[in-house]
């Protein structure tokens, strides 16, 4: 079975809004891996994976040093 590490950065993607369509007013980094495991079992059946927090940060707040650290941190994997 395929291994997929996910980085999460806590912007757009694990954002909630006041309802499921709102696009525009949202906070970011509400949602985890395990909330996607949980919501999306079938990713068990694809592959193996797993969710490692980077940071929690809006991608508007994210500054070249958080780039440089991901960039370092990928190597890593």
């Amino acid at each position: 079975m395929k291994k997929i590490k996910i980085l999460e950065l806590g912007g757009t993607i694990s954002a909630k809004g006041n309802h499921r369509l709102d696009y525009k007013d949202y906070q970011s980094g509400v949602y985890d891996g395990d909330a996607f495991l949980t919501d999306i079992p079938e990713l068990k059946n694809i592959a193996d994976v797993t969710f490692e927090t980077f940071t929690r940060l809006s991608s508007t707040a994210i500054q070249p040093y958080h780039w440089l650290a991901l960039r370092k941190k990928s190597y890593m994997l």
